[in-house]
């Protein structure tokens, strides 16, 4: 969320440039009598070398300032999951990322 420092957030982006896949999941919450909205992005990061993984919660409510450093490492880490190449293993349907692209981490031409 916003109060994670880029420290944190660029150790995770090098964890994630070095993982062989990635495990995703979203989570919407209900509002009365409105659409669902989206709430939290899990991003697990597997790797190889190591028998432990990380895992990511992106509080898509809480993100910092679009403006801010963190933020676009955010952005990053996001684009660096949804490179062609690694295997993506999901939690539910990919269309279920579509009403985050509204946040900006990421594309809908991305997700797909």
């Amino acid at each position: 969320n916003r109060f994670t420092s880029s420290e944190v957030l660029e150790n995770i982006i090098d964890e994630a440039k070095a993982a062989t896949a990635f495990t995703l999941d979203t989570e919407s919450v209900t509002v009365y009598r409105e659409k669902k909205a989206p709430a939290l992005i899990q991003i697990q990061i597997l790797s190889t070398t190591t028998t432990n993984s990380t895992v990511t919660l992106i509080e898509v409510k809480h993100l910092p300032p679009s403006s801010s450093k963190q933020y676009g490492q955010i952005r990053q880490l996001c684009r660096i999951v949804l490179e062609p190449g690694k295997p993506i293993f999901i939690w539910g349907q990919i269309n279920e990322l579509d009403d985050f692209t509204l946040f900006e981490l990421f594309t809908a031409e991305q997700i797909y």
